[in-house]
Parts: C-alpha cells; structure tokens; sequence
C-alpha cells in the first residue's frame, strides 16, 4: 500500500481557488449591472413605457437576455415584471405625496406610470405597499388637511 499514488491535493486545491475567482468574478459583473440597470432606470424612467419587456431593456442596455433575466431572478430575487411594476409603484407614490392627487385622476397617473389596465395598477400597488392606492390616498389626504 506504500507504493499506490496518494491523492494529489494540490489540484483540489487549486480547482477550489479558482471556482471561488469564478464566484467573486461573476459578483462584480452582477454589481456592474446592477449599477447599470438602476443608473438607467433612473435616468430614463424607462419602466414608465406601457409593454416593455426584459428583451427591450436587455437592448437598451447592453446586457444579454439571459443574463438581465438571472440578475432579476437572482439579485432582485423578482422577476422582471415585478420589478418594472414595483418601480412604477413607487414613481406613483412619489407624485401620489407631491400633492398630484389633487390635480389628475388615480387612473391618470396609473396611466403615466406605465401600467396597461387599472386592474394591474390596483394589484401591483396593494402587493408592493400593502394598501389599495384609494386606501394610500386617503391616508395622504389625512395628513394634509
């Protein structure tokens, strides 16, 4: 038994070394679209575009598909509907607390915010902030008056 090969570590070694190079290589590029994906966002407010898909903002950003879809799912821990809908929830609370529900309709701003129905608008904003948007408008107005 003296004379069999003993198992080279070294190689496990170095194969778990460089999965682990990978890993923080595959981080960095995620923080790198992440900034890319939110500095867009809040540049353009392109999620205010009735019908975008994960496909047109993969193209006006430059990322592939597949890879915009796994920073979703994966660093969002969303998927990109949910993601665009929650970012038009809140561009609606913040014209919502400027006081704009005093000069356009629910449906107006809804509109604006990129949502294709009220009944969209409606679920969205319950599932995002936990009360219906004529619930969170009241609630605005009590605070005001």
């Amino acid at each position: 038994s003296l004379n069999q090969p003993q198992p080279n570590n070294i190689v496990s070694t170095r194969s778990k070394a460089s999965t682990e190079i990978q890993e923080m290589g595959a981080k960095m590029y995620d923080d790198a679209q992440v900034a890319k994906v939110e500095t867009f966002m809040a540049e353009t407010q392109v999620f205010r575009r009735t019908g975008l898909t994960v496909s047109d903002l993969a193209s006006m950003i430059d990322i592939p598909n597949h890879k915009l879809s796994d920073l979703f799912n994966n660093h969002y821990n969303l998927n990109f509907n949910t993601f665009i809908n929650n970012k038009r929830v809140e561009y609606v609370q913040a014209r919502l607390e400027g006081g704009e529900w005093k000069r356009f309709t629910l449906e107006a701003i809804a509109q604006d915010a990129g949502f294709s129905s009220r009944n969209t608008f409606a679920v969205a904003f319950k599932k995002f902030t936990g009360v219906t948007p004529s619930h969170y408008i009241s609630s605005l107005k009590g605070e005001t008056e």
